[in-house]
């Protein structure tokens, strides 16, 4: 009889040995798991801090050096043009604009053409053109003009700026590459739903200034050029020239005549003198 209730003391002793040992490794694989959690929230954070650091510093020293290092001819300038000329016929020169555009391979952005209603046309171009033919766009259309009423011409630096826009697209990249990482070592819905929420704005910051970027490209490698043409000052121009033409051979005419009248009536009265001379009732 104490035989068995030995065995039987034995046996429950076992059993609760066994119990322990289980309740451990599962605290021990918790525990773990939790540590897992708390290293990746770690790094999440620090990658966090590690970003507002780098945006608040953006290494603008880095920046003005590698601007100042930049050769003149390779800097990024948007140029712009203004034009005012007047022409004696619109649609022709209208026709002539478009043809230089196609010859400097430009393109119009946008048109607007006005008739004041007495048969006199004008109109308004903004062109764009490669950058490299800019001047000889401007110089071009000047020689269809029959005068230039206004011409000016603009140019922005926008290198600093450039160089400011590579330097944060660089940093923003390596920030999303960070969080793909994380992404896939994180264990908690918790943590990815964070990562995923800082990837999002990190993905739609690279896409602002990407934008921005290849707005400023397309600035520099294409000049704008306003283009106004007046039909009306260059018929003006026109009838005041045939007005003055004939302003001037009339008083050439009425010159002459004068010139003629007074020769004749000096030859009457020489002629009229010599007869009473000759006459002999003269005396």
């Amino acid at each position: 009889m104490n035989y068995k209730i030995m065995l039987v003391f034995l046996f429950f002793a076992f059993v609760v040995a066994c119990s322990d040992n289980q309740n451990d490794e599962a605290a021990d694989l918790s525990q773990e798991g939790n540590d897992s959690g708390a290293d990746v929230a770690q790094d999440h954070a620090e990658s966090e801090v590690e970003l507002d650091e780098g945006e608040t510093l953006d290494d603008s020293a880095a920046n003005e050096a590698e601007v100042e290092a930049i050769d003149t001819a390779e800097r990024m300038i948007v140029y712009n043009g203004h034009l005012t000329i007047d022409v004696e016929r619109f649609q022709e020169a209208q026709d002539q604009i478009q043809q230089s555009i196609e010859e400097m391979n430009g393109f119009v952005v946008e048109s607007s053409v006005q008739d004041a209603g007495d048969g006199e046309m004008s109109g308004t171009f903004a062109v764009r053109v490669p950058e490299e033919n800019f001047t000889p766009f401007l110089d071009q259309i000047e020689s269809l003009s029959l005068q230039v009423v206004d011409r000016m011409t603009t140019g922005e630096d926008v290198t600093e700026e450039y160089v400011d826009l590579e330097s944060r697209l660089r940093s923003h990249e390596a920030v999303e590459e960070r969080l793909l990482v994380f992404m896939e070592d994180a264990d908690t819905t918790e943590d990815l739903l964070s990562i995923s929420d800082d990837l999002a704005d990190t993905q739609e910051q690279i896409e602002t200034i990407q934008g921005r970027m290849n707005y400023l490209d397309h600035q520099v490698t294409y000049a704008l050029v306003n283009i106004n043409v007046r039909e009306t000052a260059g018929s003006t121009l026109t009838d005041q020239t045939s007005l003055n033409t004939w302003g001037q051979a009339s008083n050439m005419f009425t010159d002459t005549i004068n010139v003629l009248m007074q020769s004749s009536q000096a030859w009457w009265y020489s002629s009229l003198v010599c007869l009473q001379c000759s006459s002999p009732y003269f005396y």
